[in-house]
């Protein structure tokens, strides 16, 4: 009777650290090889997105760039990161044409049905701790290697931020 007793009690143990184990490797794990080329901002976003049908997640930030005093003096951003597999790389063809926003809001979608994934901006241009500038909402057509802004979709957009 012991010996059951004895068996059942190290089985529920082994059981008990085997899901200890499992629970603990579940979830988000800061990685500094992908975070590595990635531009500190502050008041961004980021969404994820196939842009150049790679089957790779490619990576649009924007914000202020951070500096001590909480403010966005030194400027806004959009960037695009390229996923290459192994790391994410800033690309200057894809980000060319964006405007940089903080206080913003960003999204992918293929709104022309074309098979490339179209972006959204909206925010605003200059800011600090709150929206002091300009507030915009941009719709940015993928033609396969560049964004380029499309009035035409934009033209009933209110700007937000």
């Amino acid at each position: 009777m012991k010996l059951k007793r004895g068996i059942l009690v190290v089985g529920i143990g082994i059981a008990i650290i085997l899901a200890i184990a499992f629970i603990q490797a579940v979830g988000l794990i800061e990685s500094n090889q992908w975070e590595a080329n990635l531009t500190t901002v502050m008041f961004s976003t980021v969404a994820f997105g196939d842009i150049d049908n790679d089957n790779d997640s490619d990576l649009i930030l924007t914000g202020c760039y951070s500096d001590v005093s909480w403010n966005c003096e030194n400027g806004v951003i959009a960037k695009v990161y390229i996923n290459n597999g192994t790391n994410l790389n800033e690309n200057s063809s894809w980000q060319q044409n964006l405007t940089g926003v903080g206080h913003g809001s960003t999204a992918w979608g293929d709104i022309d049905n074309d098979g490339y994934l179209d972006l959204i901006i909206s925010g605003c241009t200059s800011a600090t701790t709150s929206c002091n500038g300009n507030l915009i909402a941009k719709i940015y057509m993928n033609n396969g290697t560049s964004l380029n802004e499309n009035t035409t979709w934009q033209q009933n957009l209110l700007g937000l931020g």
